[in-house]
């Protein structure tokens, strides 16, 4: 369990709009401020809220796919025609998308700029907008460039949740279950969470639940050598799985490509006899049932192609962080790729 600490300084939590808009008027002293948002982000978050405050914004296209080495050359080149120096603050506004670009570009525009993430997805205030990972896809490997560079403030202010389409909404459970079954097994256990999964009211607590083990790890491991590669649970099949779909124009949103990764890689314990069966199947059943995603999988060959460029193996080696029971897990552990070769294909006949 993790013990429960007080969020650091860099995290500010706002209950409305009007606590998020002082600070960002109080920056304007110091900074030349520019906000980066996608499509999406633009219409439904900056203009109501933001655009009589900061008039400086750059829009990239919304999607995953668009999280590519064309829209980081767009976002210095408008940084550029803005000119944007060391004291200019960019303030992402968006998902997990927005707050990777948007941090890679901050970590390299000029040798390195301020950011702020201020994340308008359940999936960003959860996990990706905090813990100083940016990064952008190379071809069909997810976050295969990017760097460490940490924000100088994460606002998180769930009134923008009440926009959220459902299937995001449902998407971003993939992360906080993570969550629950990695550090909160007593949470996990007692299921609770599986009444309030649909309730807006209820999951300031769970989005307090997961930014306090992220920050409890990342504080111990910042580079990810040893304990944070368990944030990874799920993110090696998983993050192939997303990178595949989308790059054959079938939208895989994270949280549901999440969901398969834990599940496949769930299995892949289970072979390996770190997990016991009876634990497997429970877990499964409970990460099937909450997300309905469907039957089989598809492109398996190309799963198992991409999965080799994961930026965790070594010398050609499958590296996983795997569970054991929920609460317990082991890190870095050797996975044969024929192992999991017969998974995903398990997977895609079902």
């Amino acid at each position: 369990m993790i013990p429960e600490n007080p969020l650091d300084n860099s995290i500010q939590y706002f209950e409305n709009m009007k606590g998020l808009i002082g600070p960002i008027t109080s920056l304007k002293k110091e900074y030349q401020l520019v906000f980066l948002c996608d499509s999406n982000t633009y219409t439904h978050c900056y203009l109501p809220y933001f655009n009589k405050i900061v008039k400086h914004v750059i829009v990239v296209s919304a999607g995953d796919i668009h999280k590519n080495f064309d829209a980081l050359a767009s976002v210095c080149e408008q940084l550029l025609k803005l000119k944007a120096h060391k004291k200019t603050l960019l303030l992402n506004l968006g998902g997990g998308m927005v707050s990777d670009l948007g941090g890679f570009a901050a970590s390299v525009f000029k040798r390195g700029i301020p950011y702020v993430n201020i994340p308008t997805s359940l999936l960003a205030m959860c996990d990706a907008a905090f813990g100083g990972k940016t990064a952008v896809n190379l071809a069909a490997v997810k976050n295969a460039v990017g760097s460490f560079y940490n924000p100088l403030h994460v606002w998180v202010c769930p009134l923008f949740l009440q926009s959220l389409p459902q299937n995001e909404w449902r998407s971003a459970w993939g992360e906080i279950m993570k969550m629950l079954l990695l550090f909160y097994p007593e949470i996990w256990s007692q299921k609770q969470w599986l009444a309030d999964l649909e309730s807006k009211q209820h999951v300031q607590g769970y989005i307090r639940l997961a930014l306090n083990a992220k920050q409890f790890v990342v504080n111990k491991d910042p580079l990810e050598k040893n304990l944070r590669k368990v944030l990874n649970y799920g993110h090696s099949i998983g993050h192939a799985i997303e990178a595949v779909y989308n790059d054959n124009d079938i939208p895989m949103l994270h949280g549901n490509a999440i969901v398969w990764g834990m599940q496949l890689e769930n299995m892949v314990a289970y072979k390996l006899g770190i997990m016991k069966e009876d634990v497997y199947t429970e877990i499964n059943n409970v990460l099937s049932g909450v997300l309905k995603l469907p039957d089989n999988l598809l492109y398996a060959d190309e799963i198992s192609a991409s999965l080799l460029h994961d930026k965790k193996n070594e010398h050609n080696n499958i590296r996983m962080s795997l569970l054991s029971k929920p609460g317990s897990f082991e890190l870095d552990i050797h996975v044969p790729m024929s192992l999991v070769e017969n998974v995903i294909q398990y997977y895609s006949r079902l």
